[in-house]
């Protein structure tokens, strides 16, 4: 099991990963996390499984660049180890995996529940733009 940490201005929310469980990040409503800015592409970037628990980055061609660590990601898809930062503009994503002893206990339970897709979004949604009908 992994998780992804989701920081921006403080706020803070961690999304499970898992071999079912992962997913397109970026503006589109399609993607399976949302992030309302116009800056982040339509679909940015995407994390996958690769089996027996090896997770990965690509991204998908995007206007402003996935950054892995501070480096722009070339194209491709790329290993993540325990700690990568993945950044989008001022958007900051860490990868943990679980029962790596380096991670800090205090960054895997963040305050907030854990989050699924429909609760990311919603979440991204109300911090950082209008949800459609509110």
């Amino acid at each position: 099991m992994a998780y992804i940490q989701y920081k921006k201005n403080g706020w803070q929310k961690v999304i499970s990963l898992d071999e079912l469980n992962s997913g397109v990040f970026g503006r589109g409503e399609d993607c399976d996390y949302q992030i309302l800015d116009p800056q982040v592409s339509r679909a940015h970037f995407r994390v996958s499984c690769c089996g027996q628990g090896v997770f990965s980055v690509e991204d998908l061609g995007s206007s402003n660049g996935t950054y892995l660590n501070e480096r722009k990601l070339p194209s491709g898809v790329h290993k993540l180890s325990n700690g990568d930062r993945l950044k989008v503009r001022d958007h900051v994503f860490v990868f943990w995996e679980m029962g790596d002893s380096k991670v800090p206990v205090s960054d895997m339970k963040p305050a907030g529940d854990e989050v699924d897709r429909p609760g990311f979004r919603t979440a991204l949604l109300k911090q950082f733009g209008k949800i459609p009908g509110e």
